[in-house]
């Protein structure tokens, strides 16, 4: 499950424009991902973002890592999965992060899924903050209320993750998803990973990662990752990912972009499959945000 709908003039117009394109129905597409999946614009372009530091976007990745940059930021947005010329997932999603009130950085999302394979809600909340010099942790409940074609999940789990700055230009992070058993392994499997980022995103970095589905059965099925980001004056982010997803027996290509003013950026970013080019995902948001 993934979250998609776009949000203002411009990323409406991408959105149908999308839509247009899309082909005839295939009985072979991709399946629809797991709720770690609901992501923004910049990690379905980058593809790995685990080991980056990150502004709302790791609520859904590295709850960690929102506290790595000290900024107050309200971003809008959300992401279309298409199989062929049908939606299977359409997502809304509104998030704040604070990180400059207080020495906790505190996060907020709320995702409302109106069409798709479920539908209903996923809200979270998350707290994360430093333990010592560039070393950050952080933890994100989350409430799932959601129904799907044959059950209907209604469960809270938990999110926690660890962000390390290294360096300049090395940080790592470790992340868990659904730490608490939801009784669904299919759309909120518990899973952990880990992922490493080299250089920095004022410039440019290279990220790579790894997750691994521990409810996987009969053996773990895992995700392997990689992207590199960069920044064209100082202004213009420009992203390329790839993705072998064992889960979903898929490849994946990405790419993404996107502005940053002062006090607000656009960021949009897409996805399709290798083996099954008719699997698209659209991503886009815009924010708001203010810097300490």
């Amino acid at each position: 499950m993934n979250p998609r709908f776009p949000c203002g003039g411009a990323l409406f117009v991408a959105w149908v424009a999308f839509g247009l394109c899309a082909p005839a129905r295939a009985s072979d597409s991709i399946p629809v991902g797991p709720t770690p999946d609901i992501t923004g614009p910049r990690t379905l372009g980058l593809a790995s973002t685990i080991g980056t530091a990150s502004g709302n976007e790791g609520l859904f990745v590295n709850p960690a890592a929102i506290a790595a940059r000290k900024r107050y930021c309200i971003e809008l947005g959300g992401l279309l999965d298409r199989r062929d010329a049908q939606n299977v997932g359409e997502v809304v999603n509104v998030s704040i992060v604070d990180g400059i009130s207080t020495p906790i950085t505190a996060g907020l999302a709320w995702n409302k899924i109106p069409d798709g394979t479920n539908e209903g809600t996923v809200s979270m909340l998350a707290l994360a903050g430093p333990l010592g010099q560039g070393f950050f942790i952080g933890a994100s409940g989350k409430w799932f209320k959601l129904n799907g074609p044959t059950s209907k999940l209604e469960r809270i789990t938990v999110d926690a993750g660890l962000f390390w700055q290294a360096s300049e230009y090395v940080s790592i992070g470790i992340a868990g998803y659904n730490l608490v058993p939801t009784g669904d392994p299919v759309v909120a499997p518990k899973q952990v990973g880990g992922g490493l980022a080299i250089g920095t995103d004022r410039l440019v970095q290279v990220t790579a990662e790894w997750t691994s589905d521990l409810d996987a059965s009969p053996k773990t099925l895992n995700r392997y990752a990689a992207g590199v980001e960069g920044l064209l004056a100082r202004q213009f982010p420009v992203r390329i990912g790839f993705v072998r997803d064992e889960r979903l027996d898929a490849r994946w290509w990405s790419v993404g972009a996107g502005a940053v003013q002062p006090r607000f950026g656009v960021d949009i970013g897409y996805r399709q499959g290798i083996d099954d080019p008719k699997a698209r995902v659209l991503s886009a948001s815009v924010k708001l945000y203010f810097l300490e």
